[in-house]
């Protein structure tokens, strides 16, 4: 048996999100759905990323290798016929995604794990280091000192597209919705660390946490993450989830791990070079 983890907020957000670049809905013989693809782009001339889920009954069936040539196909149209990368996603949990897209021409260029951890309206989180103080976001001179923060700490991670930031608050518009979610660490008079939060469908979710490089090291992300938490358990979920590189450099794993979370499933990136005059995967 699998486990349900989606709910309609997530599509809803992604059709909202101002970089998705399309979105189809594949049926089968018989008109039922067989598979969803979304194709979501910052800058398609850098990368073009991908998402092809298939129905478990037509995973046996050539739909993974069609669908990836499909997604070839519009990536290239997207981009006008120039070189690009394109990643594709699927789940550990799916033993067709990794040889179709093996097939395809595709390589295995990184590993994302899906945590969590149990929370309740118990749950208080430990107080923060001397000299840290947690509070939410208090007004749009937040919203700038966020995006310094997650401006810095993503720099250099796999996948990172740089922006400015009316570019980065039009991609994140959804997790600034709350601003009682948006936490900020001060230390002095100075913005060290952020997170953002929310409950799409009522599920916890921690989308981004972000440290100063030079106030790693020092409990500034699980005194987030933990405060985090308590505003999540307060809005009555009862898990927290979120998405980690499993490579990240920065040690975020093991920063998850030491707050309680562990892996619920794992999701495999692969990559392909899209170059002009290249045809469809055969």
């Amino acid at each position: 048996m699998g486990f349900r983890d989606f709910e309609d907020a997530w599509i809803s957000d992604a059709w909202t999100d101002p970089f998705l670049r399309g979105a189809w809905l594949i049926h089968d013989a018989g008109g039922e759905p067989a598979a969803y693809v979304e194709l979501e782009s910052i800058e398609p001339s850098t990368s073009i990323d991908s998402w092809a889920a298939v129905h478990p009954r037509h995973r046996d069936a050539p739909l993974r290798s069609e669908l990836l040539r499909f997604i070839e196909d519009q990536a290239l149209s997207l981009n006008a016929g120039e070189p690009t990368s394109l990643l594709t996603s699927g789940t550990d949990t799916d033993p067709s995604f990794p040889p179709a897209a093996s097939a395809a021409g595709f390589r295995h260029v990184r590993t994302f794990w899906h945590m969590e951890r149990p929370v309740d309206a118990s749950y208080r989180p430990e107080p923060p280091p001397a000299g840290v103080d947690v509070r939410a976001m208090r007004g749009p001179d937040d919203e700038h000192r966020v995006f310094e923060v997650m401006d810095e700490a993503f720099r250099g991670h796999f996948g990172h597209v740089p922006m400015d930031f009316e570019g980065w608050r039009r991609m994140h518009a959804v997790s600034l919705a709350d601003p009682s979610l948006v936490l900020l660490a001060w230390s002095g008079d100075g913005v060290t660390g952020a997170v953002t939060a929310r409950v799409p469908g009522g599920q916890g979710w921690v989308d981004d946490l972000g440290v100063r490089a030079a106030f790693r090291g020092r409990g500034i992300g699980a005194a987030l993450l933990r405060a985090a938490f308590a505003a999540l358990a307060a809005r009555g979920v009862d898990h927290v989830r979120l998405n980690v590189d499993a490579d990240n450099e920065t040690g975020a794993t093991r920063l998850y791990a030491s707050v309680g979370m562990t892996v619920r499933r794992a999701f495999l990136v692969y990559e392909k070079r899209l170059d002009p005059g290249v045809s469809s995967a055969p």
